[in-house]
C-alpha cells in the first residue's frame, strides 16, 4: 500500500555486511572478488534511500582500518573504483538536474517551527515503542519497530555488548548506531523510514541477546526458541495489520492531492518560459514536490534563473484563504 523504497535499503543493506564479512574472512586468493562485490553493493545501495551515505561511511571506514593494519593499501582504490562504477548514472543524472533539494532542506533549525530537539526523542522510542502520531510517518501503529520479544532480546543484547565493550565488533556495532542515530534526531520533522539502517544494528543486538537465555531444561532447549520466535512473528503479524488498517484509513492522503491538481497547472505554463511559483504559504511545510518539481523553471527556488525573465507567477496558499 505504500510506495517507498526504503524497504529495499534493510536488504541492500544486510546483503552488504554479508559481503564484507566474505571479504574480511576470504583468503587472499579470493578476496578481490568479494572487494569488487562489496564495492558494487555500497554503490548501488545510493540508489534505495537518503540514509545509506552512513552505511556507504561505516563500511569504508572498516575497509580504511583493516587495510591500514593489514598494509593493503589497494583495497581503498579498489573499492573505491568499484563504488564509483556503480554509482556513475546516479552522479550523471544529478549533474544534469536538480539533485540534494530534499536533503538540503530537512535538517533541524532555529527557523522551524513544526519540530524541536526534544520531539526528535520520539525516533529512538519508535524502535520499542510508539512513535510520533501527530500524523502518518511511515511508522508502525501499534508498538514499535521491534516487538515485545525482539525488543526485550535487544535490551538484553545492549547488556551483553556493555559486558564485552572492549571487544572490536561491539565497539563497531556502537559506532554504527551512533552514526545512523544521530542524523535522524537533527531533521525537522518525523518519518521512521529515516531509522532504516539501525535495523539491522538492533536485530544483530538481539541475536546476540538470545544468546545469553537460559533454557529452563535441556530437553526443552529445541523447543523454547522457536516457540518465543513464533510469537514474535505473530506480533509482527498484529503490528503489520493494525498499520494497514490505518493507512487505509488515514486522512491525510487527499490533502496532498492538492499538490498533484497544482502541477497539473503549473507543468503547461512551465513550458511556455521561467515564471515564479511561491509555495512558502501554505503552513504544511512537510510536503516539498511542487518546489522539486518546479526548479527547471522557477526562480524562487532556482537562484540560476534571472528573475527578470519570468512572465507568469503563481501563489499557493492554504483553502482557508480562498477569498
Amino acid at each position: 500500500r505504500i510506495s517507498h523504497q526504503m524497504g529495499l535499503m534493510v536488504l541492500w543493506q544486510w546483503l552488504t555486511l554479508w559481503a564484507l564479512g566474505r571479504f574480511l574472512t576470504a583468503p587472499s586468493a579470493r578476496s578481490f572478488k568479494w572487494l569488487c562485490l562489496l564495492g558494487l553493493l555500497v554503490g548501488g545501495g545510493f540508489y534505495t534511500y537518503f540514509a545509506w551515505p552512513a552505511v556507504a561511511f561505516l563500511i569504508a571506514l572498516v575497509l580504511a582500518v583493516w587495510a591500514y593494519r593489514t598494509g593493503s593499501q589497494k583495497v581503498p582504490v579498489f573499492f573505491l573504483f568499484w563504488v564509483l562504477l556503480a554509482l556513475s548514472p546516479l552522479l550523471a543524472a544529478a549533474l544534469r538536474s536538480h539533485f540534494g533539494y530534499y536533503m538540503t532542506h530537512r535538517w533541524l533549525t532555529p527557523q522551524n517551527r513544526e519540530w524541536g530537539l526534544g520531539q526528535s526523542l520520539y525516533y529512538p522510542a519508535t524502535l520499542l515503542w510508539e512513535g510520533w502520531k501527530g500524523y502518518f510517518g511511515y511508522a508502525p501503529r501499534w508498538g514499535g519497530f521491534l516487538n515485545p520479544v525482539l525488543g526485550a532480546f535487544f535490551l538484553l543484547g545492549v547488556g551483553e555488548a556493555w559486558r564485552f565493550r572492549d571487544l572490536p565488533l561491539v565497539r563497531a556495532l556502537a559506532a554504527s548506531f551512533i552514526l545512523f542515530l544521530g542524523p535522524v534526531l537533527l531533521t525537522d520533522n518525523y518519518s521512521a523510514s529515516r531509522l532504516s539502517p539501525l535495523l539491522p544494528v538492533c536485530l544483530i543486538l538481539a541475536a546476540l541477546g538470545i544468546q545469553t537465555l537460559h533454557y529452563p531444561a535441556m530437553g526443552l532447549k529445541k523447543i523454547y526458541l522457536p516457540v518465543l520466535l513464533a510469537f514474535s512473528l505473530l506480533l509482527d503479524g498484529v503490528n503489520l495489520a493494525m498499520t494497514r488498517d490505518y493507512t487505509n484509513s488515514c486522512k491525510e492522503g487527499p490533502r496532498y492531492t492538492r499538490f498533484v491538481k497544482a502541477w497539473e497547472l503549473l507543468e503547461p505554463m512551465g513550458k511556455r518560459g521561467p515564471g515564479a511559483v511561491f509555495p512558502d504559504f501554505i503552513n504544511d511545510t512537510r510536503d516539498r514536490s511542487l518546489s522539486f518539481l518546479t526548479y527547471p523553471f522557477n526562480p524562487v527556488v532556482n537562484p540560476v534563473i534571472p528573475p527578470g525573465s519570468i512572465s507568469w507567477a503563481a501563489v499557493m496558499a492554504d483553502e482557508e484563504y480562498k477569498p
